[in-house]
């Protein structure tokens, strides 16, 4: 099942992709499959030395016994399968901190991916939620973890300087979430959306607008000009008035 998952439900996501590092992977089960699914990319399973010993590798899929708190291969892209409900905010946070700074070193072309659990309970059905609140009953009681809200998550994110994710209910009642750097103005309509709070497009609109500055009169030529546009003829004349 995880592999057709995969295959079918998330090449958009791992397509393009160079190196990847999953990250407290264990025996490397969908790292493995991933790679299988897609040569292009190489991937290396970071996991403490006595989980990762002896086990087989191909060409393009490799071990690396360590610590994930001390050391991080680089790469393009970091997957956690289910760390993260197993790690309190200060560890998580801690984590997300250095990705962002390898992101950033790289010039800002990468991503996070993270499979775990999303708390939804106005979306979820509600036997489904009573099982995510009682894993994170669990958890708080056996380790510092705990399971998180869509604005937990957010919070989380923003909190460890990314700009930007999108959640995808897609392995049952996990979720993969890609978390990454974008525009600033992005990020803050993201973030009022993940509080229920979220920003009207016509706002969205006229910010872009103000951002645009001298180019603001071109697009208003371009748009005005094309007949598929002209329902946003107003807001930009009104937006080129200021």
């Amino acid at each position: 099942m995880t592999s057709f998952v995969v295959k079918a439900e998330c090449k958009q996501i791992f397509e393009g992709l160079g190196t990847l590092v999953d990250v407290g992977g264990g025996n490397g089960s969908l790292s493995r499959i991933i790679s299988e699914a897609f040569p292009g990319i190489k991937c290396t399973v970071l996991d403490l030395p006595h989980v990762v010993a002896n086990l087989p590798e191909a060409d393009n899929f490799k071990y690396i016994a360590g610590d994930m708190f001390q050391f991080i291969p680089p790469a393009d892209t970091f997957l956690f399968k289910l760390v993260f409900h197993g790690l309190g905010d200060e560890d998580g946070l801690k984590i997300l901190k250095k990705r962002r700074e390898a992101i950033a070193s790289n010039g800002e072309r990468g991503k996070v991916i993270i499979i775990d659990i999303v708390i939804n309970a106005e979306e979820d059905e509600h036997e489904l939620t009573e099982t995510k609140f009682l894993l994170d009953i669990v958890l708080s009681v056996n380790s510092t973890g705990k399971e998180r809200t869509e604005s937990e998550w957010a919070k989380l994110f923003f909190d460890a300087g990314f700009s930007h994710y999108k959640i995808t209910p897609i392995f049952g009642m996990r979720s993969l979430i890609e978390i990454s750097i974008q525009k600033k103005f992005k990020s803050i309509c993201d973030y009022l959306a993940a509080i229920k709070k979220p920003v009207e497009d016509v706002d969205k609109q006229w910010q872009l607008a103000r951002g645009l500055g001298p180019d603001l009169r071109t697009l208003k030529v371009a748009m005005l000009g094309n007949p598929p546009y002209r329902q946003f003829g107003p807001f930009i004349l009104q937006g080129s008035k200021s």
